[in-house]
């Protein structure tokens, strides 16, 4: 199972390299352009997923169901980026985690989240002025 991973990592590392460098500009004006953290990220996550498939010792693997967890999760919050917006959804995804699957009280969770989530809108929306992608429900 981990050869899988690090195969299917690989080739996420490879779509990162060519976006780096085709579609992106790398170097622009003696600096580094849109391209260049993808690349490098790509580059970095390339060498560590070889790494890992050559250094695998292929010990059976034991699957267990909570290992999805973070994959439907993550995907689950992606695809309600498109209808909630960046920040419910992100509010929804903490809360839901904490309560879900680290097992913390309603209140406990929802003042992690709702703070968290805060503490992002005032960075990255009202301090730098980023725009962040809003859903059908407009927040």
């Amino acid at each position: 199972m981990t050869r899988v991973i690090s195969i299917l990592l690989f080739i996420v590392a490879l779509f990162f390299i060519h976006q780096g460098w085709f579609n992106y500009t790398f170097w622009e004006n003696n600096a580094p352009g849109s391209g260049f953290i993808p690349l490098i990220a790509g580059l970095v996550l390339a060498v560590f997923t070889l790494n890992i498939f050559i250094k695998n010792d292929k010990k059976p693997f034991g699957f267990v169901k909570k290992q999805l967890y973070p994959f439907i999760g993550s995907l689950i919050m992606i695809i309600s980026i498109y209808v909630l917006g960046m920040i419910l959804s992100i509010a929804i995804f903490i809360i839901a985690w904490l309560i879900i699957v680290e097992k913390y009280s309603t209140l406990r969770a929802s003042i992690y989240g709702i703070t968290t989530t805060s503490v992002i809108y005032i960075i990255f929306k009202i301090s730098l002025k980023v725009p962040l992608p809003e859903g059908f429900v407009g927040f």
